[in-house]
């Protein structure tokens, strides 16, 4: 049930993504001319569908030696760049204030909780499906801060991942 669930997350994080429209003047340099830097470790959380990790489990995400890595606690999950067939990014938000006092906030007295759970900080995401070592396909969400998704993206690209959905640098270099 929680992998359907996964697959069915990450195909309308798909879809999502590739409805979304990027501007044509936007400027990247295209994958094959990216040279391959030493990535820092980007906090990130592990939404759903990772193997051996919980749901919501909070950690770093980082691209070393072929392989997508996320640390949490005192393990350490891998996933080989060649073994990704589809990688993509996306944008979200979430609340502010989460958790038990973002709840106690909706009762707060003339509607002002509403107000309160309305705001929100913009986050990026990255969905990533991969093959295991048996052929099986498996699905995986993460979320991390504004900007951090394209650069891991573009690292595991060059890295011998695939995705589905181009970049505006390749697109654009199609129509040329």
């Amino acid at each position: 049930m929680l992998r359907a669930l996964s697959v069915i997350v990450i195909c309308g994080t798909a879809a999502m993504a590739s409805s979304q429209s990027n501007p044509p003047n936007e400027t990247r340099s295209s994958p094959a001319t990216v040279v391959p830097q030493q990535q820092t470790p980007t906090k990130s959380t592990a939404i759903i569908g990772l193997d051996g990790v919980k749901e919501k489990t909070a950690g770093t995400l980082n691209v070393k030696d072929g392989k997508l890595c996320f640390v949490h606690s005192r393990n350490k999950s891998q996933i080989s760049a060649a073994a990704i067939a589809d990688v993509v990014t996306g944008e979200d938000s979430q609340r502010v204030i989460r958790g038990t006092l973002g709840t106690l906030s909706m009762f707060a007295p003339y509607e002002s909780g509403r107000a309160i759970s309305m705001l929100r900080s913009k986050i990026d995401i990255l969905t990533i499906q991969y093959r295991d070592d048996d052929g099986g396909l498996h699905g995986v969400i993460f979320t991390m801060p504004v900007g951090a998704a394209e650069p891991i993206k573009q690292e595991l690209i060059t890295q011998g991942a695939h995705t589905t959905i181009q970049t505006a640098a390749v697109a654009a270099r199609g129509k040329q």
